[in-house]
């Protein structure tokens, strides 16, 4: 078994090593998981069953090597967050982005078309200049992007979104092979945020993921806000819309800002404010009113949020090309949402088969259902004391 498969996946959901032993129904002691997690002892095949059970995981999960090197970007300097939340998020994120390199290999993508870290920057206008580079490398003009997630899901830039406190913002991540080599990509924010919030998160995780700061001139995190803002409201096109200069904007005009470029109202003023439209003082009077009307973190007018679709697809794809097992996408999607998606399609293959091809696949399901209880030495010993008792022995 694989030590830091196990500590990677016993962290990812969020276990301690008391956790996770109590999870075993305490066949295993916590001091001897720390050993197994320090390739220091070897756990025996029943406590090893026990411990896919307990994680919710097949059994060659925890014999899976990763060939990989997961690096993720700093945290935001200002995160509050404890350092276990700290450990699990990652954790979690570099299983998560370890599976979807697993899709990507099997769909035969193998190339990122991203500058990763290769945008040097050295002040606020070279990050805006640099937003406007990626806009022109992927295409997308001066016009507002209507969907965010798809624009990066479709470059392989892993939109991942994880159950977290509320002082976790982002974070980025890059998994490299073993030549150093990226080879995939991650932008992960908080699950339930509205979307205003955030698409500006996706896209300052991308500003970390692509831009190099260099000196002292500017900071990583006001360099990847002043990307984050350009990309999603490009300067020369906001100033054909609202002006070069102006005295004052109203709601009104702000809403409609806000619908169009699918930003906060907060963002907005802030955004116009940067570019010199208005005035820092009336700037500081909109913040002070948006956090008057009590618009801090949700604000009227909602942006939807915007949903990834990715790893779906593409594990649907991987399936219909015979290049990915079925009990394996049910271990990437969770067995409730695979089993929730693919009942109508799995019910029209069967109707598409031959009697005979029914038949084999019937008899390999029972002799795989067959393999898994017999492996499950925990269910077996269950049965037996099961047995003994309704015989009163």
């Amino acid at each position: 078994m694989d030590g830091d498969r196990l500590r990677v996946l016993r962290l990812a959901r969020g276990m301690s090593l008391d956790d996770l032993a109590a999870a075993t129904n305490s066949i295993v002691s916590k001091q001897m998981l720390s050993r197994y997690e320090r390739g220091l002892s070897v756990p025996t095949p029943r406590v090893v069953t026990a411990l896919a059970k307990s994680l919710g995981v097949p059994v060659s999960r925890l014999f899976e090597g990763s060939r990989l090197v997961v690096k993720p970007v700093a945290y935001r300097k200002q995160t509050s967050l404890t350092k276990g939340d700290q450990n699990r998020i990652t954790s979690l994120l570099t299983n998560e982005l370890e599976q979807r390199v697993r899709v990507q290999e099997a769909n035969g993508f193998r190339e990122i078309k991203l500058p990763i870290l290769k945008m040097e920057i050295r002040s606020l206008e070279d990050a805006e200049s640099a937003a406007q580079e990626l806009r022109k490398l992927w295409g997308l003009g001066e016009a507002p992007i209507m969907s965010l997630v798809d624009e990066m899901e479709s470059r392989l830039v892993h939109v991942i979104e994880v159950e977290a406190p509320e002082s976790f913002d982002g974070l980025s991540l890059v998994a490299y092979d073993e030549k150093n080599k990226p080879v995939a990509v991650a932008a992960a924010v908080r699950r339930g945020v509205p979307g205003d919030r955030q698409r500006l998160s996706l896209a300052h995780e991308l500003g970390h993921i692509v831009l190099k700061v260099l000196g002292d001139e500017v900071t990583e995190e006001k360099a990847a806000y002043r990307f984050a803002s350009a990309l999603l409201a490009p300067a020369s096109a906001l100033r054909r819309e609202v002006g070069e200069q102006r005295n004052a904007v109203d709601l009104g005009e702000l809403v409609m800002l806000k619908q169009r470029y699918r930003m906060s109202l907060q963002a907005i003023v802030y955004r116009l404010r940067e570019l010199g439209i208005i005035s820092d003082n009336h700037g500081q009077n909109w913040f002070v009113s948006i956090k008057g009307k009590g618009w801090g973190k949700v604000e009227p007018w909602e942006i939807l949020k915007e949903e990834p679709t990715w790893l779906r697809r593409n594990v649907h794809r991987a399936i219909a090309e015979g290049v990915l097992r079925r009990d394996e996408a049910r271990g990437l999607l969770g067995t409730d949402a695979f089993d929730e998606n693919m009942d109508s399609s799995e019910r029209l293959e069967m109707m598409q088969m031959t009697r005979e091809e029914r038949r084999r696949l019937l008899e390999q399901s029972v002799a795989e259902t067959v393999t898994e209880y017999e492996l499950d030495n925990e269910w077996i010993d269950g049965s037996l004391d099961e047995v003994g008792s309704s015989d009163g022995r």
